[in-house]
Parts: structure tokens; C-alpha cells; sequence
């Protein structure tokens, strides 16, 4: 007796053929583009100097540069690559150059380069320990060769940021918990925060921050008034700290 046939069971394997040579197809259409993207950056790794540090163009003229909707289609890497040289590039204040010197030091070294390609290739995210194992012990164990480094007790370990303004914060609240170990429980009260001896540790860096880090601190300490966020000048100083 024959039975009947299932179009579906019978076009199952060609379909998995064609999506794995779709795959395939797609992850070499990216080494492809891969290899152009390497070899522009090495290009401009090495010409680095002959670009300016700040562009000169006026507010808003990479808007009206680019098209003001997005495209219904994918385009070419080779034409997105000729469009980040003639709009992007042109519009780019030069972090890596070498006469650039604002804000914080220049940090696009080519091993890093390097390994934010690997990165972000294993598309990882170190929310806790079973999200990647590895993201949170290599970052134990490099950070404990950047403490001896740089010649830090053993009792201090680190943790690596998203940003500064972030830094700056887990900086204030551990001010905090080694100033009053009890405010975890009883919370910070403006009596223990404006004593002369604990007052400096509010002194806000929002003057010379290049994040927001100091004009949020007292939005993230409701019992502190805004008026502490105003500068202050140290003891016998007419500096502002």
C-alpha cells in the first residue's frame, strides 16, 4: 500500500541545503568585506597625522549629507565602505590622532582593534557568570595583572566599567559605606553628609568632568540639596575644588 507523500518531509533536506549555502554565502560575502575593512584601517592607522584633529564643517551638515530616510535595500560594503570615506570621515573629531589631546588619552591601539573584532563576533554580554564564563574571569584575572602592574596590595581587585560617570558614582558610594558603614541600613541623612569632616567627598567635579557624572550626584542622593553641587574652595585656598 503506498502512502501518501508529505511535500514538506520530501523538500526538507534541499531546504536545509539551500540555507546552509545561504549561510555559507553570507559569512563569506562578510570575509570578504572583512578584509577591505582591515586593510582600510591599516591604511589609515598609518596616515593617521595627515587628518585633523577637529573637523571643519558647521552643525547639522552630515544631516543634510545623508539621506533623510532609510533605504528599502541593502547596498554593496564596497559603496557603504566609499560613503564612510566622502560623508563620516570628513564629519570626525580624530580620538586616535596623535595631536589629540582632550578628554582622555588615546586608547584604539591595534591589539585592541583586534579584539573588539573578536568581541563582537562572540556577541557576548558578562550580565553575570553563566552569561559567559569567560568574560567575568578574564576579567578577574587581567585586571589582577593591571593591580600588580601598577603596584596595588593584594587585598584590591577590579572591575571593569561602561563608563566614567559610572566609575565616579560606585567611587561616591564607596566614599560612603567607608565614611558610614550604616547607611546601607539607616540611609544617608543630610546630619552625617554635611559634617565638616564628611563634606568633601560631595565636592563636585562638574566643571572640569567631560561626563555628567558630577552634576548627577545629587540626583542620585535625594537627601543631599542642590546646593551642595555648587563649587567649593578648599581650606585656605582660593582654588575651586
Amino acid at each position: 500500500m503506498m502512502q501518501p507523500s508529505n511535500p514538506a518531509a520530501n523538500s526538507e533536506p534541499s531546504a536545509n541545503l539551500a540555507s546552509a549555502e545561504s549561510w555559507n554565502a553570507y559569512v563569506e560575502d562578510f570575509a570578504k568585506s572583512a578584509h577591505q575593512t582591515v586593510d582600510w584601517i591599516a591604511g589609515f592607522l598609518r596616515e593617521t597625522r595627515r587628518y585633523p584633529v577637529l573637523p571643519s564643517l558647521n552643525p547639522g551638515e552630515l544631516i543634510d549629507a545623508l539621506p533623510a530616510h532609510a533605504p528599502l535595500h541593502g547596498e554593496p560594503f564596497s559603496r557603504i565602505l566609499r560613503d564612510f570615506e566622502q560623508q563620516v570621515l570628513p564629519a570626525v573629531t580624530h580620538w586616535n590622532h596623535p595631536g589629540f589631546f582632550a578628554y582622555f588619552a588615546t586608547t584604539g591601539s591595534t591589539p585592541a582593534i583586534l579584539a573588539d573584532m573578536l568581541s563582537a563576533a562572540l556577541n557576548t554580554n558578562g550580565l553575570h557568570w553563566k552569561t559567559s564564563p569567560a568574560v567575568a574571569e578574564l576579567e578577574h584575572v587581567t585586571l589582577a595583572w593591571l593591580r600588580e602592574w601598577i603596584g596595588l596590595p593584594p587585598e584590591f581587585f577590579g572591575i571593569i566599567y561602561d563608563t566614567a560617570s559610572t566609575t565616579s558614582m560606585h567611587a561616591l558610594v564607596a566614599a560612603r559605606e567607608f565614611k558610614h558603614p550604616e547607611a546601607r541600613v539607616e540611609g544617608s541623612t543630610p546630619t552625617w553628609w554635611f559634617t565638616p569632616r564628611n563634606s568633601r567627598i560631595l565636592r563636585s567635579k562638574r566643571e572640569r568632568s567631560p561626563s555628567a557624572s558630577g552634576r548627577r550626584t545629587c540626583a542620585r542622593f535625594p537627601s543631599i540639596p542642590n546646593s551642595a553641587c555648587a563649587p567649593m574652595r578648599s581650606p585656605g585656598s582660593s582654588r575651586k575644588t
